[in-house]
């Protein structure tokens, strides 16, 4: 009989914090007995151009943030995910393919997971599938700030956006069961973008 997730088998971590990590990681063997999907999805974004004095700082966050989680969580997961032919999904952006103005340390963490998927895809091979998701923009509290800007602000982003609607998060969790799936047993090491069509507007969205 398969386990049910409840407010009980919620584990909280700092994914900035190597201990914790483990922790989670441990927990959830602990409670699951195995592992079968990791999906990596943290992440943070702020907004600094590279002749900011703070730049350093954003960089180093972000990179604590949005990157340097997804590589140790995959780390530590690799003997667990071998035993059962697992899978490997990790969270980016449309921002990783389409630059934006001032957001040079966002962009590059982004990129780098693609990138990080494409060399765990050919190390972790035959056993363990890799692959990324790639969303625009997402309804969800990521975007946070004044309400009615933020709304105002989804609705310009429609406007700009080919299938005319805010992504919700049900469209990217979809995607990953998907990934996760038997239906993708010969996908490994791609990218799967998820945004109704806004990469080819995202250059000038906001010039």
């Amino acid at each position: 009989m398969p386990t049910v997730v409840t407010e009980k088998t919620k584990v909280r971590a700092d994914v900035s914090n190597s201990t914790e990590l483990q922790s989670l990681l441990d927990q959830t063997i602990k409670t699951y007995g195995q592992l079968d999907v990791l999906v990596n999805n943290a992440g943070m974004g702020a907004g600094a151009a590279v002749t900011d004095k703070q730049f350093m700082p954003v960089f180093d966050k972000l990179m604590a943030v949005n990157l340097r989680p997804y590589v140790e969580l995959s780390y530590l997961s690799v003997p667990y995910l071998n035993k059962t032919n697992g899978s490997i999904i990790s969270i980016s952006s449309v921002n990783s393919i389409a630059p934006s103005k001032s957001s040079l340390a966002y962009c590059v963490s982004k990129s780098a997971i693609d990138m990080m998927t494409r060399v765990l895809a050919l190390e972790l091979g035959p056993n363990i599938r890799v692959n990324t998701v790639n969303p625009g923009y997402i309804d969800t509290p990521f975007h946070q700030g004044d309400r009615k800007i933020i709304e105002q602000l989804m609705q310009y982003i429609s406007s700009k956006t080919p299938l005319k609607r805010i992504g919700q998060p049900l469209d990217i969790a979809e995607a990953c069961v998907w990934l996760a799936s038997r239906s993708a047993s010969f996908i490994t090491g791609t990218n799967l973008v998820i945004d109704g069509g806004i990469v080819y507007n995202l250059g000038g969205l906001f010039s």
